[in-house]
């Protein structure tokens, strides 16, 4: 447990999150934090997490001395804020109604405490799960920057880096995601999926492997550079229309999914699409991600491009293509 070094663990959920009184029995959510932090472990690796639990578990002196100190502790501090406000979070709600030996019961001080409505819990439950999510984009983004070797060396950031479109920030300028890195990580399956299915037939093996930077001999000219712009749009509806049948809609940022409440309801409604709802979307998700495929077909017809059935290859090289 990245927690509770010196018995202080409540103090550092308080200062993580703000709100967790350090007046709690901490044992009571240590079986949270365990929880939470098995949860991050799934999106960032365990070799992430494992660098921040050493430098956590360093004494203060060790620490001081480290020489990667400074990119320690900012790591250490990212990956326990996720992992504070999720374990947080789920003690919150299991609070709301007592276990006890005689069974599950409500308890509330009438004279000075009300039961707050329903809509307010499922809004708290939004707010605690957008500030959740926030915090791990925060922490893959500063991987990222800093080209964190823990990371980068992960078989999902491997994945990533053959991708078409490797990033939040390039899917989000064709299809808005809040420019969540988390969501981007966890929908990356279905942007490979869609680059096997309908993007490297479309671009043929040699262009695409150029695009995606597998290959660089020979080099991209101007007029397929200008061409690449026309293929990435249908990347992310593609995606997007296959993660609104296959994932649950509370793992898609909330900005996103708001913009699909039911039509029956109104856009602040805590009522989500109906799954016909879902599949409408989906569908003319998908007839736009195959337009945006057909209008970058015409407008390669319309260069006048000839791609070469065989490859070019020099017997100079110490390599050849098929």
């Amino acid at each position: 447990m990245i927690f509770n070094k010196d018995n202080k663990g409540n103090e550092e959920l308080r200062r993580l999150t703000g709100n967790y009184y350090a007046s709690n029995d901490f044992n009571k959510i240590s079986q949270d934090i365990i929880l939470a932090e098995e949860e991050l472990i799934k999106i960032v690796g365990t070799a992430v997490y494992d660098r921040a639990k050493a430098f956590y578990d360093m004494t203060s002196d060790a620490q001081e001395a480290h020489e990667d100190k400074v990119i320690n502790a900012a790591l250490l501090e990212r990956v326990q804020m996720p992992i504070a406000i999720y374990a947080t979070f789920m003690m919150y709600r299991k609070n709301d109604i007592s276990h006890e030996s005689s069974g599950r019961k409500f308890k509330i001080d009438v004279e000075s405490e009300r039961l707050p409505w329903q809509w307010q819990l499922e809004r708290d439950d939004e707010i605690q799960l957008e500030s959740y999510y926030r915090s791990i984009d925060r922490l893959i983004d500063w991987m990222d920057e800093n080209k964190l070797p823990e990371w980068i060396n992960t078989d999902t950031k491997k994945a990533m880096s053959k991708q078409l479109i490797k990033s939040a920030t390039l899917f989000n300028q064709y299809y808005p995601i809040d420019r969540s890195s988390r969501f981007f990580v966890m929908i990356s399956p279905f942007v490979r999926e869609v680059e096997r299915k309908y993007i490297r037939p479309a671009l043929g093996k040699e262009l695409y492997e150029k695009y995606t930077g597998l290959a660089t001999d020979p080099p991209l000219t101007e007029v397929e550079i200008e061409l690449k712009e026309w293929i990435y749009p249908a990347i992310p509806l593609l995606a997007m229309s296959i993660a609104f049948r296959r994932m649950p809609l509370a793992l898609i940022p909330y900005g996103v999914v708001r913009n699909y409440s039911s039509q029956t309801h109104t856009m602040n409604s805590s009522n989500p699409a109906s799954i016909d709802d879902i599949f409408d979307i989906s569908r003319d998700l998908e007839k736009q991600g195959m337009a945006a495929i057909g209008e970058f077909k015409n407008e390669r017809a319309g260069k006048d491009i000839l791609f070469p059935l065989l490859p070019n290859n020099d017997p100079k090289n110490k390599y050849m293509k098929v």
